[in-house]
């Protein structure tokens, strides 16, 4: 029995190590990294926080409710007394004296105070939850941007490793040509030699192509997605550039207006001068306080420890109560260095500090832009002088291949004019991630691309 629990135990502790196999696209690994984000969890727990605080804002209109109980006993004891002894003649007199003095008592209070800056603080509640969600937002777009531009890396990596692959099956069959042609007397061992060289030093540089896509494929995974360790992931996608009209003039009004940077940044002024707003009201402004509040006392001789106080003849029941209306203004905030004085100064001097860094994120925004607009700009005229090059590179290679067949080019042309078509190949491959990742970019800044 304990032998069938152990094989259980193992197989179940194998199925749960066993990772899964995903073949994702673009879309669905940046759906799967939003998901797994353990920093977006966090923003998403506190902008929960900030939903709370603005749907129950309301609340603050609630009376404040106080209920309790009081047992008071006094310190003194109470004066001796001589009184006649009842029923006996001739009078004879006995000093008396009487126990502590309790009282049990009962309160309960009821208080409500209005004054303007609790309108203010309404609003504050709000704008503090449209911030905390252009935050999020903003943590959602760099989340997506990265893992976009990091999976198109991957297939500039996995897409280099290919053609590296078909370099050393293009070099094997070389090999094995040269071979057959030496066997047949037609070629000479030095040309055998040679090739077989040239196939067998490209065997070392693509495990180092292997072993960096592996590398990479799984900081993607781990890191950025969230996966397991023993999850396996297939990258679907293809590296295609469609060219897109963009203007600059158009791109910049895009960037001063929708800018989520800008557009967070002055949230936070919004949210400061809201803040700011309510406190002059609550310091300069008068408030008005209702209270009222019922205090029912009974009051007895007995000890309620040790004697059965309903039995006291002597208790006594009393019950009191008000209503207030105080209508009041704070005068400590008159003074310029008082408190509240210096807590506005201090939220004037962070208003003014973050009108400044407004500015200086308008002016790096467009400098930015526009820098990713030339980027874009010049590596469109780049990809058209790589294709160029590549379409040459693949003719000059096919004559290179059939005068190698004929004799009239050597072995090393051959391999020169190969390494200059996978050389061109990568150089097109690159330009176009370029053009790609640099769109990933632009769409960042802007918030989303023009249509």
């Amino acid at each position: 029995m304990k032998r069938i629990i152990l094989i259980l135990t193992l197989f179940t502790t194998g199925l749960s190590l066993q990772g899964e196999d995903l073949s994702l696209t673009v879309d669905e690994a940046v759906n799967i990294a939003i998901a797994n984000n353990l920093g977006l969890k966090g923003q998403s727990y506190g902008l929960d926080t900030l939903r709370l605080n603005r749907d129950n804002a309301w609340n603050a209109f609630l009376p404040n409710l106080t209920v309790g109980t009081s047992l008071v006993k006094t310190n003194s004891a109470p004066s001796s007394q001589t009184i006649a002894i009842p029923n006996i003649t001739p009078v004879q007199w006995m000093t008396v004296t009487p126990k502590h003095n309790w009282s049990l008592g009962f309160s309960m209070k009821a208080s409500l105070d209005f004054s303007l800056a609790l309108f203010y603080g309404l609003d504050y509640t709000v704008r503090e939850y449209e911030r905390g969600g252009l935050e999020y937002d903003d943590a959602v777009r760099k989340v997506r941007r990265d893992v976009q531009k990091t999976f198109f890396t991957l297939l500039e990596l996995k897409k280099n490793q290919e053609l590296f692959v078909a370099k050393i099956d293009t070099a094997k069959g070389r090999y094995e040509q040269i071979q057959r042609l030496f066997n047949a007397g037609l070629a000479s061992e030095f040309d055998v030699l040679s090739a077989q060289v040239g196939y067998e030093n490209l065997k070392p540089v693509l495990g180092n192509f292997e072993q960096a896509y592996l590398g990479a494929q799984n900081s993607f995974k781990i890191l950025l997605l969230g996966l397991k360790a023993t999850d396996n992931i297939t990258l679907v996608g293809k590296i295609e550039t469609t060219r897109l009209d963009l203007e600059l003039e158009s791109l910049l009004n895009m960037g001063i207006e929708q800018s989520p940077m800008i557009l967070l940044l002055k949230k936070q002024i919004q949210v400061l001068e809201t803040s700011i707003t309510g406190l002059q009201v609550q310091a300069y402004t008068p408030f008005l306080s209702l209270g009222y509040e019922l205090q029912p006392r009974l009051s007895y001789s007995l000890d309620p420890f040790s004697d059965d106080i309903f039995s006291d003849l002597n208790k006594s029941f009393s019950d009191s109560g008000m209503f207030t209306i105080v209508l009041g203004l704070g005068m400590n905030s008159f003074l310029p260095f008082g408190k509240i004085g210096t807590n506005l100064q201090g939220m004037e001097n962070t208003r003014s500090t973050l009108e400044t860094s407004l500015i200086q994120v308008l002016r790096a925004t467009e400098v930015e832009i526009e820098n990713l607009h030339n980027n874009l700009e010049n590596t469109v005229r780049q990809i058209a002088t790589m294709e160029l090059n590549e379409s040459l590179a693949q003719k000059t290679y096919q004559l290179a291949e059939e005068g190698f067949k004929t004799g009239v080019r050597t072995l090393l042309e051959l391999e020169n004019s190969e390494d200059d078509l996978r050389q061109a190949q990568q150089e097109v491959l690159s330009s176009r991630v370029k053009y790609i990742q640099t769109l990933f970019d632009l769409e960042y800044i802007l918030g989303k691309l023009p249509q």
